[in-house]
């Protein structure tokens, strides 16, 4: 089986994915792009590689899958697993709050101090809140920073200050 003929079966999914899409941007006043995928592997492959859908998707996954895993057998059989529809549309421009500077102390989002090893030395270090850090706060390392979705270590000799919008920046 050919590409153009693979699309043709799969005509019928991708426009039915890409009419949900649509009305759904049509209830939000949105116009989009719909943009089609394909997840391929070879057949009896526990594992498939994602490629835009079209006349040269089958030459797309041999070249994918000659990339990621090494090899690639276009004499091989080819199956879809997954048809996709990714619907994009332009927004407006965000613009995002600043925050008021304030002291650069942050001694209040100290929760407690910990040895933790640098370069191969224990070292006293801070273990900062991270949602108690204010803009304008200013420290150095050697610090752990802990928030709700991740943990920063940050090594001795780097400086970290939180700007108008929250984010952390660390010199390294």
């Amino acid at each position: 089986m050919t590409a153009t003929s693979a699309l043709a079966l799969l005509e019928p999914y991708f426009a039915e994915l890409e009419a949900k899409g649509a009305a759904e941007f049509r209830e939000q006043g949105l116009a989009g792009v719909a943009t089609r995928s394909a997840d391929l592997r070879y057949v009896g492959q526990g594992y498939e590689l994602n490629v835009t859908a079209g006349s040269r998707m089958l030459n797309e996954f041999h070249t994918a899958h000659r990339k990621r895993y090494g090899h690639a057998d276009e004499r091989r059989q080819v199956e879809v697993v997954n048809v996709r529809v990714r619907m994009v549309a332009a927004s407006d421009e965000i613009t995002l709050p600043r925050k008021v500077f304030g002291d650069s102390d942050c001694t209040d989002a100290i929760l407690k101090q910990k040895r933790v090893m640098f370069h191969g030395e224990w070292r006293d270090t801070p273990v900062f809140q991270r949602d108690l850090l204010m803009p304008g706060n200013r420290f150095e390392g050697p610090a752990t920073i802990h928030e709700y979705s991740a943990t920063t270590a940050m090594p001795p000799d780097c400086k970290a200050e939180v700007d108008e919008y929250s984010n952390m920046v660390i010199e390294l």
